[in-house]
């Protein structure tokens, strides 16, 4: 369990849902208590412009459209719920794409693979972050170079004979 939560990804992702979460429920009682204010305002009104109704007529067309409001108002949650969870994820992804690629360029340093660079994705702090790991490669690389030179160079004087 600790280890489902524990990546960044996971957490990332469960961040965005919680933050969907709270929009559906905000969605959910606000459409509520005011629509049913709305409605309730709106109908009364189109009572006295009409002529006026009986009150079983009104509370029966009260009920009816504060019945279809509700089911309207389940709906779009359920539709920005899913809108919401499906960007989130690829918010996710997108974010993580790139710190996944200097981790693979990393471990390939770590093996001695000294040509690989990152590429340099659009996001300052992640850009930041490839350039830093770019560097460390070329370091890596212009001391690889110089420490085979020197072998090098150390082989061929003990292969000269001393004059």
């Amino acid at each position: 369990m600790r280890r489902l939560f524990g990546t960044l990804r996971s957490r990332l992702l469960l961040s965005h849902l919680a933050v969907v979460a709270v929009g559906v429920v905000v969605l959910l009682v606000a459409g509520r208590s005011l629509g049913d204010a709305f409605i309730h305002d709106h109908l009364r009104s189109m009572n006295h412009m009409m002529g006026g109704m009986s009150v079983a007529e009104a509370g029966q067309l009260e009920e009816g459209v504060t019945a279809a409001f509700n089911r309207a108002l389940v709906v779009a949650a359920i539709i920005s719920g899913a809108v919401a969870v499906a960007v989130s994820t690829f918010a996710a992804l997108r974010l993580l794409r790139p710190l996944e690629e200097v981790r693979r360029v990393a471990r390939r340093l770590a093996g001695g693979s000294y040509h690989e660079r990152v590429p340099v994705p659009e996001e300052e702090e992640l850009a930041a972050l490839a350039s830093d790991v770019n560097e460390l490669a070329a370091a890596l690389e212009a001391t690889e170079q110089r420490r085979l030179r020197l072998v090098s160079e150390g082989a061929h004087e003990l292969r000269t004979p001393v004059a």
